[in-house]
């Protein structure tokens, strides 16, 4: 992705490209122009070095390069940071950025990610708070996501016993599902819970 974005064009990217296919010839005509006035005018060597003054002082070359190399080093520079830029028309409209919101809990001041409520269907009490967070924690126990490792942080942070699930299975795009002892545990989206039937509004488990 980050090579995708590297390879991307930036929307001033893609005005520089105009103006380079204007400017260059111009300054390559404007060079021969020069060249060719003095030579008739019988100085083949002023002419000579006028046609070559006038490349490298309005060398087009830096317009058509700086664009996407200051691309290429931007994207580099955000992957190494940890910051993935999808593409050079993002990059380039950041600076117009006044709010950025982040909605995960933990990723910015730890750099990974923390539980930090638990809250039951039912009645609040510290006890179902605590059985809830290990079954989630026994069925997360075989997952390496980065949410089911802090799952598991935070049972253990209140040790919490977290067994080893008897069945263990991935189900890609919607969370995971697990069997210990009787019990049959889901931990994921609502999309899983509503494939098993599962409601997830409170006023529908209240009814």
């Amino acid at each position: 992705m980050v090579e995708e974005a590297q390879a991307s064009s930036a929307p001033i990217q893609k005005i520089v490209d105009k103006v380079a296919a204007y400017f260059v010839p111009g300054v390559v005509g404007t060079a021969i122009l020069s060249f060719v006035i003095w030579n008739l005018l019988g100085n083949f060597t002023l002419g000579l070095l006028s046609f070559i003054a006038v490349l490298i002082v309005a060398c087009p070359c830096a317009i058509g390069i700086a664009t996407p190399a200051a691309l290429m080093v931007g994207v580099g520079k955000g992957a190494e940071s940890g910051i993935l830029i999808r593409n050079g028309e993002v990059l380039e409209r950041a600076q117009k950025l006044n709010v950025v919101v982040f909605d995960k809990t933990g990723t910015l001041t730890k750099g990974e990610p923390s539980v930090t409520d638990v809250v039951p269907i039912e009645a609040s009490q510290a006890l179902l708070q605590n059985e809830v967070l290990r079954f989630a924690a026994i069925a997360e126990r075989g997952s390496e996501h980065p949410l089911g490792e802090a799952i598991i942080r935070g049972a253990r942070e209140l040790n919490l016993e977290i067994a080893e699930p008897l069945e263990f299975k991935t189900i890609p795009g919607k969370g995971v599902s697990a069997r210990w002892e009787n019990h049959m545990i889901l931990v994921g989206n609502r999309r899983l819970l509503s494939d098993a039937k599962i409601p997830t509004e409170y006023s529908e488990v209240q009814s």
